[in-house]
């Protein structure tokens, strides 16, 4: 995808919902609310516009994957940053938010709250969209058995499970995984909530930050998929960055350019996210986001911050909508062979129905199962801004 282009199909879905947002000023009362004090607007701008890319990026697949191309990363280095470069600063904002909690928390924390908390925030549009795929594995294997019914329990069981035994194909069906590819990141994200009870009594016990730092970084640096831990370890590093002189007026502009120089170096040199030294150039990126000083100061906008509070629905659910739209609505040759610019229109309109869509399941289900503690304590800190 063209890089300029791909930031219009961005921008256009931005738009079109600020359009919404004025036209029914309702939807953004119900999903914003009032802000707590304190609350990072720039966070919630970050997340919109990762989520977001996210979508594009796997639209991108899918029509590779439609004309027959295996489900991989795009060649383009931009349309591959889309996804992947938007899930590490995803591990960032996690690491970000709950080691600077705990942090600030001299290493202490409720954790059997901790841990209700994440569970109603994860698992109730987890579970409803895990459900979603089920029929659609239904509908396409022909409501019929081709599995035995233990094996077929035992697989949805393990879907059910974040991804710890993998996502094997559900009742035969071939690729199931590419009518819900996301799922892979939540397994990391779970393992660091369960390694933060260790780094509290590590921290606790011996008040030197640096040390959990450390920890995370030899983990990242065991090979394989354990490099995600270094964007978990570059996230938790900006806690002191941002409680320090980066919040200082003269460092903001330092920052903001250097961010940009940063992203724009990763997009041009880096196809992926694995490597050692690939984390630390999203730190100026990240710092930069959250600062929101110059150029970055579009992430206070409103639409930006309104599809933030309902991310986590654009990144559960636009894959089974993304797959049918096009199995039931375009056509998997039709898509395939869209033009560029017919795509991007695509992508854009699919886009506008992703966030109705998204809006009513935030509304529906995720945030009912949100305690009110949990829904004014995200993206909240205190010294860091």
């Amino acid at each position: 995808m063209n890089i300029l282009l791909g930031v219009m199909v961005l921008a256009a879905i931005a738009v079109a919902t600020a359009l919404v947002l004025r036209a029914v000023p309702s939807a953004a009362r119900a999903v914003l609310g009032d802000d707590p004090p304190g609350r990072l607007h720039t966070m919630d701008g970050l997340r919109g516009i990762c989520a977001t890319a996210v979508f594009i990026h796997h639209s991108i697949i899918e029509q590779a994957f439609c004309a027959g191309a295996p489900w991989a990363a795009p060649a383009s280095n931009f349309d591959n940053f889309l996804g992947r470069g938007a899930v590490a600063l995803f591990f960032m904002v996690s690491a970000y938010l709950f080691w600077g909690r705990l942090d600030r928390a001299g290493g202490r924390l409720a954790w059997q709250a901790f841990f209700a908390e994440r569970l109603r925030r994860i698992l109730p549009l987890y579970a409803v969209v895990t459900a979603g795929l089920l029929v659609i594995v239904g509908v396409e294997t022909g409501w019929s058995l081709q599995v035995p019914l233990t094996a077929l329990l035992q697989q949805a069981l393990r879907w059910l499970l974040f991804g710890f035994f993998g996502f094997p194909d559900i009742n035969g069906l071939p690729q199931t995984v590419t009518r819900l590819s996301v799922l892979w990141s939540l397994r990391f994200e779970w393992v660091f909530y369960f390694s933060l009870p260790i780094m509290g009594m590590i921290h606790a016990r011996l008040k030197r930050p640096w040390v959990i730092y450390g920890i995370f970084i030899a983990i990242g640096l065991g090979g394989g998929g354990k490099v995600m831990f270094l964007y978990f370890a570059a996230g938790c590093l900006c806690v002191p960055i941002l409680a320090g002189a980066a919040t200082k007026d003269r460092f903001k502009l330092l920052w903001s350019w250097g961010g940009l120089a940063c992203l724009a170096g990763f997009i041009w040199r880096f196809h992926g996210i694995e490597g050692v030294f690939r984390p630390w150039l999203l730190i100026p990126v990240f710092v930069a986001a959250l600062l929101g000083h110059g150029p970055w100061s579009v992430l206070r906008w409103r639409p930006l911050r309104f599809l933030g509070r309902i991310s986590y629905s654009i990144y559960l659910v636009h894959n089974p909508l993304l797959h049918l739209f096009i199995v039931a609505g375009i056509g998997s040759a039709t898509y395939a062979h869209l033009a560029p610019l017919q795509l991007y229109g695509v992508v854009a309109l699919v886009g506008m129905g992703l966030i109705g869509i998204s809006t009513m399941t935030y509304l529906l289900v995720e945030k009912p199962c949100l305690a009110p503690a949990t829904a004014a304590s995200a993206s909240t800190v205190t010294a860091a801004t």
